[in-house]
C-alpha cells in the first residue's frame, strides 16, 4: 500500500525551502516516517522525555526546530530526527511535503514531509529528548470508533477556555493535538475516509 500512497502523494512534491528571513514566526519541520508493519503501511512515532519544557510526555513526530545553518526545512527535520532518535538519511526517501501548519498556542510554523523507509530503520532514542519510539499501523486512524475526546483547558491568550479536542490511544500511548492534526489531514489526502468531522 505504501506505493499507492506514494503515488496519491504525488501533487505535493517537496520543495527545500528555507524560512524567510523576514518572518515574523519560528519555524520547525517534523518527518512524517511511513514503514511496513506486519505488511501493512505504519507510521512512526516518538514520546517525548517528561523532562522536556515543550510538550513533554507528549507523541509527536521526530523533528525541531530549523537553525540558521540548516540548508532547507528538510534538512532541519533529518538533523533532529538523527539528534532525537539516530535516524540515518539514507535510510528514508522523502517524497512529498504538506502545507505548514502551527500547534495551538505556539508562535511557529511546522513543516511535515512525508517520507518511506527504504531500509531497516536502526534507531535508538536520545534519552535526554525521547522516551519512547513505536509504530502505529495506519488503519488505525482510519478507523472513526478509534477516537475519542478530552477536556483540555488553554489559559491565557485569548481567553481562558476549555475545548473538547479529539484523541487516539495505542498501546497505553494517547496520540492528539498537533501530531493528531497532521495525522488527520494525511488520511484526508490518501485516503477517502471523511475524518474531519472529529475536529469539531
Amino acid at each position: 500500500m505504501i506505493p499507492q500512497i506514494v503515488e496519491r502523494l504525488s501533487k505535493f512534491p517537496v520543495i527545500e525551502n528555507c524560512p524567510s528571513k523576514n518572518r515574523e514566526r519560528n519555524s520547525a519541520a517534523v518527518l512524517v516516517i511511513l514503514k511496513d508493519f506486519n505488511s501493512e503501511p505504519a507510521l512512526l512515532l516518538t514520546k517525548r522525555s517528561k523532562n522536556l519544557r515543550h510538550h513533554a510526555g507528549q507523541v509527536a513526530f521526530p523533528g525541531g526546530m530549523w537553525e540558521e545553518d540548516d540548508q532547507s526545512l528538510l534538512q532541519t527535520a533529518v538533523r533532529e530526527a538523527s539528534e532525537e532518535i539516530g535516524l540515518s538519511a539514507e535510510s528514508i526517501e522523502c517524497f512529498a511535503m504538506m502545507p505548514k501548519a502551527s500547534p495551538w498556542r505556539r508562535d511557529i510554523d511546522v513543516t511535515p514531509f512525508i517520507s518511506r523507509a527504504v531500509e531497516p530503520l536502526n534507531l535508538k532514542a536520545n534519552v535526554n529528548e525521547i522516551e519512547a519510539i513505536f509504530d502505529v499501523p495506519l488503519q488505525h486512524f482510519l478507523d472513526i470508533k478509534n477516537y475519542q475526546y478530552k477536556s483540555v483547558s488553554l489559559l491565557g491568550g485569548y481567553r481562558d477556555a476549555n475545548f473538547q479536542l479529539p484523541f487516539i490511544e495505542y498501546k497505553g500511548n494517547q496520540i492528539w493535538g498537533f501530531t493528531l492534526k497532521v495525522i488527520t489531514d494525511l488520511v484526508a489526502l490518501i485516503s477517502d475516509e471523511p475524518l474531519a468531522s472529529i475536529w469539531k
